[in-house]
């Protein structure tokens, strides 16, 4: 089976690239998302991997259909990047075999990690290739969840996971800096709060989203305020308070 890997410098792509290769069976191919041509013309790939940073919709759409120009008739696309809700169904117009998939895990750990620990849930309408989809999953070592339906409620979990943790980053925010202002017991606070079992702070308060090369809990929760959620637009607003009073400074909790 042949693989072309779309944005395989990335920290996705490069992840999904490597576990790829490690398979003996599999021929993979990578290609930045800044070229704009295929160097060997004469290969058809079985299976194309969007592995791309997040882009306006219309870029979007126009460099994954350049990409599918390298494919087969039947190529299947798995789509590991994250999306605003209903790119995959809309892809549709462009190939019938669209998967969507996508990435959990630490940026800090390496995100090879992150895919051999989460479950790798993956979602198509197509019901015909989600047991391919399964067989490419095993041979790269990663846990998978097929699910037959509506990928646009995956799109969505992906941006609503992430934003859990985004809460988490607030909280812990909002607690140094009421701390702060009204000279309080960081010690205190947080010993309580870890003591109740299932509940944990973390351990330091930092603004996201105003860093270079930050992760992706700013612009996803972007994405999910645009689609409606007052939450997310909270959340963002408030992370930028703390930004505006203290910058990209750590601030110790524990």
């Amino acid at each position: 089976m042949k693989h072309l890997v779309l944005g395989h410098h990335g920290e996705v792509g490069s992840a999904i690239y490597k576990l790829l290769k490690n398979h003996a069976d599999y021929i993979v191919h990578g290609i930045d998302i800044v070229e704009t041509t295929f160097k060997n013309k004469n290969i058809k790939f079985d299976t194309i991997h969007v592995c791309i940073p997040f882009l306006p919709e219309d870029e979007f759409y126009r460099t994954v259909k350049d990409v599918l120009t390298y494919g087969k008739k039947e190529v299947i696309l798995i789509i590991h990047s994250t999306v605003k809700p209903g790119t995959t169904n809309s892809l549709n117009e462009f190939c019938k075999n669209v998967v969507y998939s996508p990435v959990r895990g630490r940026h800090a750990e390496g995100l090879i990690h992150g895919l051999k620990t989460y479950q790798k849930f993956y979602m198509s309408e197509n019901n015909e290739i989600l047991s391919i989809v399964e067989q490419i999953f095993d041979r790269m070592n990663i846990p998978s969840k097929a699910i037959s339906g509506n990928p646009t409620s995956l799109e969505y979990a992906k941006l609503f996971n992430t934003t859990w943790h985004y809460m988490n980053v607030v909280f812990a925010e909002e607690v140094y800096t009421m701390a702060e202002e009204k000279e309080l017991d960081l010690e205190v606070i947080s010993s309580f709060i870890d003591s109740t079992m299932d509940r944990k702070i973390y351990p330091y308060a930092q603004a996201v989203g105003n860093k270079k090369n930050d992760h992706c809990l700013d612009p996803n929760a972007h994405l999910l305020s645009q689609e409606g959620s007052s939450f997310a637009a909270f959340l963002i607003s408030r992370n930028y308070e703390f930004y505006k009073k203290y910058g990209n400074e750590q601030k110790r909790i524990k």
